[in-house]
C-alpha cells in the first residue's frame, strides 16, 4: 500500500531457500563436494488487493507451500532457466519484495581475531531505487542476548508512508 500499486496489478515476494543440507525426495539437494552457492528462490505472485485484504498469516502459508512444493527437478528447471537468462532476465523485478534470512551465514565459525562477532551486514551493490528487500540478520541486543535485526529497504517515499502506518498500528 505504501507503494501505491493498483488494487488489481500482481505483486511477487520472493524468498531464499537454503539448500544446503537440505534432502528432496530422499536425495541430496547440492551434490556432493559442490562448494559453490546453494540456494534457490521461490516466488509467490499474488494481487496487491490480496495482499492487502488478507493476513499477514495467508502469505506466509503461501510461501511455506511453495517451499514445500520445491522439487530437486524444480530447482535444476530454475538453474537451466538462469543459465538462458544469464544475458538479460525476461521479467523485471518491479513490484518483487525480496525476503532474506541471513541469519544462518557465517554463525560460530566465522571468526575474526578473538573478538566475538556480534552483527553482520548484507552488501549491496547497484540499483536500489527500485529494489524492495528485507535482510534477517542476527545480532546480539543492548543486554547482550541473541536477536533479530529485520530491515527493510523501500524508496524513501514509500519508506516514509511505512513507517507512519507501522507507527499508527505499533501503538494500538
Amino acid at each position: 500500500m505504501a507503494l501505491g500499486y493498483e488494487s488489481t496489478q500482481k505483486v511477487r515476494v520472493m524468498f531464499t531457500l537454503n539448500t544446503r543440507g537440505r534432502s528432496i525426495n530422499g536425495e541430496s539437494a547440492v551434490p556432493r563436494g559442490y562448494y559453490g552457492n546453494a540456494h534457490f528462490s521461490p516466488m509467490v505472485e499474488v494481487t496487491v488487493e490480496e495482499l492487502a485484504a488478507k493476513p499477514l498469516g495467508h502469505i506466509l502459508e503461501l510461501m511455506r507451500q511453495v517451499k514445500l512444493d520445491t522439487t530437486k527437478d524444480r530447482m535444476k528447471s530454475m538453474v537451466d532457466l538462469m543459465a538462458l537468462w544469464r544475458e538479460r532476465s525476461p521479467f523485471g523485478m518491479d513490484r518483487t519484495y525480496e525476503v532474506s534470512d541471513t541469519k544462518w551465514v557465517g554463525g560460530n565459525a566465522l571468526q575474526f581475531g578473538k573478538a566475538e562477532l556480534v552483527a553482520a551486514g548484507t552488501p549491496h551493490a547497484g540499483d536500489f531505487t527500485s529494489k524492495l528487500i528485507s535482510y534477517h540478520t542476527k545480532c546480539k541486543n543492548k543486554d547482550g542476548e541473541d536477536s533479530t535485526v529485520v530491515s527493510i529497504l523501500l524508496p524513501k517515499p514509500a519508506m516514509e508512508k511505512f513507517t507512519k502506518e507501522m507507527t499508527f498500528w505499533l501503538k494500538k
